[in-house]
């Protein structure tokens, strides 16, 4: 986090919880490893690809929730609530936030778009935590229906803030691969390369890691 922090924009405001239970919730937000297939047949001629630099891609790419936060319940904001149940089902736009719902799994809908660890993969009545973007991507094109909004951590913009940190990291790479291939000796295999290659992949495999981290 500290090494993200360096590379940011510092008039754009970051705050951390120090809540235990509000920083298991924001994680449980964000579900890593998913892959949401578009189409379940493709009579077309294709071929087998593999990407690269998701993650960053990501980072890089989109903006992120950041600011002044305010957190809200049903119990003491049932108004807020219900007006965010029903903007979400109208497809209408909503503050960056993420969210503790209870939403209605359209039975026709063949991929699950919103998982719930543990729960009943039958079930077509869920709890769960989740981005709003994720919300709006499954009413949008899943028609899943939002039957209570329950928790919300509402922030107050979003902003690009992992550009800098991605742009840095990546070129970093980009120079040591460089510098291997011309450190590479065609006669060796690569376990019996140099010294100086073997530090120039560490250092490339570090900025991936770093990237990825």
């Amino acid at each position: 986090d500290k090494v993200r922090d360096f590379y940011h924009d510092k008039k754009i405001i970051i705050y951390y919880n120090k809540r235990r239970e509000m920083v298991e919730f924001e994680r449980n937000t964000v579900i890593g490893g998913r892959l949401i297939v578009g189409r379940l047949k493709y009579d077309k001629p294709s071929i087998a690809a593999d990407e690269v630099s998701l993650y960053p891609s990501a980072m890089k790419l989109y903006e992120y929730p950041v600011g002044k936060r305010t957190f809200l319940n049903r119990k003491c904001h049932p108004r807020i609530m219900e007006d965010y149940r029903n903007k979400l089902n109208a497809g209408e736009e909503v503050k960056p936030s993420m969210m503790r719902v209870k939403f209605e799994i359209n039975n026709k809908c063949i991929i699950p778009l919103l998982p719930v660890k543990d729960s009943d993969p039958k079930a077509l009545i869920k709890t769960g935590d989740f981005t709003v973007t994720e919300l709006q991507q499954a009413i949008k094109h899943g028609k899943y229906k939002i039957l209570e909004v329950m928790f919300v951590i509402e922030f107050e913009t979003k902003a690009k803030i992992f550009e800098k940190f991605v742009d840095t990291f990546f070129d970093k790479r980009l120079v040591y691969k460089m510098q291997m291939v011309l450190e590479y000796d065609t006669n060796k295999e690569k376990n019996n390369q140099s010294p100086k290659y073997k530090n120039l992949d560490v250092l490339q495999d570090l900025c991936k890691l770093i990237m990825n981290s």
